[in-house]
């Protein structure tokens, strides 16, 4: 997968490198004006000399296309004391700033313990980053070489927290201690791309799948029980926020809302090189800012949610991370409205007409089939002046006929986003585009709330609603299906079905960071792209005959942005090859 090449508009501004070192890894990230652009990880051996660590930070700014020159601030933090003055003097020589170095005496957080001079300063900046992101009071779990908890209470002070064996750290200890018992690799298990392939057994049937269940299933049921005591103990509901190298592995076992924030630490570091003093106006690491007193949050109000399947659970957990009153949930399947309750720290309601009695504003995430029929029946519950909200893609708000005659205001606000757990996670959400149609005042409460949130937003007719949900299904779904083909080809060649989708993944994920970083036509690459004739022939001459139309119009497409990202090139051979070849019987039909 090539890269996109280099243009004078892509020269950054406000850049900020932040190193962590810590006990496992050396995690380097770039942020341009607060958005973490990439991030860099090298095993750390605090034998490692500053000349070999520049070559490596070298290399890194190199492959993407960063001139080191031009960052304006320098961070890091570490808990390997014989590591740090290489790596700082590698930064100071790479870059030509000294990293500002984080210390108890430049971190803004009160820290409310018996010991606080032996508080990990590691910790101190996670705290830091979620309590600037998070309503307060706040449990930060970091699960890497340690698995550690820290708590922030109410008035944002650190108060303590846990201290218990990283799972990397407790696989050696069992190795080590056992005389049968295998070694395992839980940073290379974290590494995998699939689910399936992460797979952990409650019970095991083979020693490594029990070892797995173990570590894995142990830690995850253990942080759920310490939640609930330390919940119990501030007497009231905290955010919860899991980071670190061997985070990944955690949170999807965990049955409990966790706000997945990979590289929080990172974020910690930005905040102390800025100003900012106010809890909740800077961003999660996800880009999303929390904003406490939101004027249109509070026009809001009290939100319910009928529906405990993936929308709703989902998007339930994540209008509770930004600071709305999610009240609880109604469910045909009363088990599913407890479990939706128990991750988010709502309440499952008895019945549908309990939960519209207790709400300002209802959300509607059932499947699109049943939006009607459950309107019809459920529109007698409503009272004047409440809200109600579906969550379908394709269909209007029309759907709820005769809504004024009860004086129920209506809308649709759907999320451009492929929901996929019901887990209370909502990682990626966080940059979401939600499209809004319907009643002007709910719709304008929303947009207000999601702009707020960094969200691009929508503002929709009826008649509009069908193509933005085309556009979601051309990219996603019609892309998933391109995917296959390409898999189906490799698993041809010999790959296993499992081995072809991680083959996949790696230029997946390149063309995303691309389109990410470098917006459309400039994310483009491949033969098209490069003008090259030669391969594309030989793409045709052996694509079967009924994918070769659509390798065609999409050729021509990627054609058309080629052409506007070099119009210098001559594309008149492509233009030959790629020409529909029934084009001249049909004009001559005609």
């Amino acid at each position: 997968m090539s890269r996109p090449e280099p243009s004078q508009e892509s020269d950054k501004t406000d850049l900020v490198l932040a190193i962590d070192v810590g006990n496992t890894q050396i995690v380097a990230g770039l942020f341009e004006s607060g958005a973490l652009l990439w991030t860099a990880r090298l095993k750390t051996d605090a034998g490692r000399s500053a000349s070999d660590l520049k070559v490596w930070l070298a290399s890194e700014f190199f492959d993407r296309q960063t001139d080191p020159a031009a960052i304006s601030q320098c961070v890091m933090v570490s808990v390997v004391p014989k590591a740090s003055p290489a790596v700082m003097k590698a930064v100071q020589e790479l870059t030509g700033r000294p990293p500002v170095v984080a210390g108890r005496n430049n971190i803004d957080l009160e820290v409310a313990v018996d010991q606080p001079d032996r508080v990990g300063t590691d910790r101190l900046i996670d705290a830091l980053a979620a309590k600037r992101r998070y309503p307060c009071p706040a449990i930060v779990i970091d699960l890497g070489t340690a698995a550690t908890i820290s708590v922030i209470d109410a008035q944002g002070r650190f108060i303590g927290g846990t201290i218990s064996p990283g799972l990397q750290t407790a696989a050696n200890a069992l190795h080590r201690a056992t005389a049968q018992l295998p070694a395992l690799d839980m940073t290379a298990l974290a590494g995998q791309k699939t689910h399936a392939a992460r797979h952990v057994p409650v019970i095991g049937t083979n020693t490594e799948d029990c070892i797995r269940s173990g570590l894995i299933a142990g830690t995850a049921a253990m942080l759920e029980g310490m939640i609930d005591r330390i919940e119990d103990h501030l007497g009231e509901p905290a955010s919860r926020v899991v980071t670190g190298g061997l985070a990944g592995l955690i949170w999807p076992e965990c049955r409990r809302t966790l706000h997945y924030e990979p590289h929080l630490l990172l974020s910690g570091l930005l905040d102390m090189t800025r100003k900012t003093e106010t809890p909740g106006d800077l961003k999660p690491a996800g880009g999303l800012a929390m904003q406490p007193g939101n004027k249109a949050g509070d026009e809001i109000g009290k939100i319910g949610i009928i529906g405990a399947g993936q929308v709703g659970i989902t998007l339930g957990a994540y209008l509770i991370s930004r600071g709305l009153k999610v009240v609880g949930y109604s469910s045909q399947s009363s088990r599913s409205a407890k479990l939706a309750a128990q991750m988010t720290s709502s309440r499952a309601f008895a019945g549908p007409a309990e939960l519209i009695a207790a709400c300002d504003c209802v959300l509607l995430a059932v499947p699109d089939d049943n939006i009607g029929p459950a309107w019809q029946e459920l529109r007698s519950c409503f009272h004047a002046g409440q809200w109600l909200l579906h969550c379908s893609g394709s269909m209007s708000s029309a759907v709820f006929s005769e809504a004024g005659a009860y004086g129920v205001k209506v809308a649709s606000m759907h999320p451009m986003f492929a929901f996929t757990r019901r887990d209370g996670g909502f990682n990626g959400l966080e940059k979401a585009c939600f499209s809004l149609e319907g009643d002007p005042k709910i719709t304008a409460a929303w947009q207000s709330f999601w702009r707020k949130g960094g969200h691009p937003v929508l503002i929709l007719d009826e008649s509009s609603k069908t193509r933005v949900h085309l556009a979601s299904v051309l990219v996603a779904n019609l892309g998933m299906a391109l995917t296959s083909i390409g898999c189906l080809s490799l698993q041809q060649l010999g790959l296993n079905e499992d081995e072809s989708c991680r083959a996949v993944v790696p230029l997946l994920q390149a063309n995303l960071d691309n389109l990410r970083q470098f917006g459309l036509p400039r994310a483009i690459t491949g033969p098209i792209d490069r003008n090259d004739p030669g391969t594309v022939e030989r793409h045709l001459a052996i694509l079967p005959a009924d994918q070769l139309p659509l390798y065609r119009m999409l050729s021509r497409q990627l054609l058309l942005m080629a052409r506007k990202k070099h119009p210098q090139k001559d594309y008149n051979r492509l233009d030959q090859l790629l020409a529909d070849p029934t084009a001249n019987s049909k004009e001559a039909r005609s």
